[in-house]
């Protein structure tokens, strides 16, 4: 397994592949991961992406490889996407019971009249 800077990465993909030399060469070598064993990578830059690669040379078998990567963080950032993503959560329970409602009235759901109106429609006809 191979942690590479992101930026350092795109000059070994190729329109045929991806060069793996030249990614194990700008790590700074490899880690290899024995069956049932583990591995641990810290990152301290916040700012900067980073990229794991797991490459399983292939030895024409049909195993099957299970990886599990957990990420863990050191301030509460999941805590404040979910507060930041309330809004658009209300926005879309808002749209979904407007189109419910239009249902229920018998309006096409492209209807822009403001619901206030929908009485006096149905009075009309």
């Amino acid at each position: 397994m191979l942690s590479i800077d992101l930026y350092d990465s795109i000059d070994s993909m190729e329109i045929d592949g991806i060069l793996w030399d030249d990614l194990v060469a700008s790590a700074g070598g490899e880690v290899i991961i024995a069956p049932g064993g583990q591995a641990n990578f810290t990152f301290d830059e916040p700012m900067r992406w980073k990229l794991l690669v797991f490459h399983l040379p292939d030895a024409g078998g049909d195993e099957v490889v299970e990886v599990i990567v957990i990420n863990t963080y050191a301030d509460d950032s999941i805590t404040s996407a979910l507060l930041m993503s309330l809004i658009s959560l209300w926005i879309t329970a808002f749209v979904a019971h407007r189109i419910h409602r239009l249902k229920k009235a018998g309006l096409p759901l492209i209807c822009s009249l403001p619901s206030h109106v929908w009485d006096s429609l149905s009075e009309e006809s």
